[in-house]
């Protein structure tokens, strides 16, 4: 469940269940309520997931950030 205060004049309560299967409400990080240019209401939730664990593909891949070229990469295939 999160619950947002605010100051709007309305004293609407906010107040949210989260139904998505793996985002438990210790993982949220931020969460933002906005309004596009149609008038149309979204909540945007910003959470931690878990790294996966690194496994070690013996593929390569080299990049050089360069001054008189913006980018080079190389790849390598063993």
């Amino acid at each position: 469940m999160i619950q947002f205060s605010h100051k709007h004049p309305s004293k609407i309560p906010l107040i949210f269940s989260l139904k998505y299967p793996y985002c438990a409400v210790e993982m949220v990080k931020q969460v933002e309520i906005f309004k596009d240019f149609q008038n149309r209401w979204f909540i945007s939730i910003t959470y931690e997931v878990q790294a996966l664990k690194y496994k070690d593909n013996g593929l390569y891949q080299a990049i050089d950030l360069g001054v008189s070229n913006i980018v080079s990469a190389v790849n390598l295939h063993s």
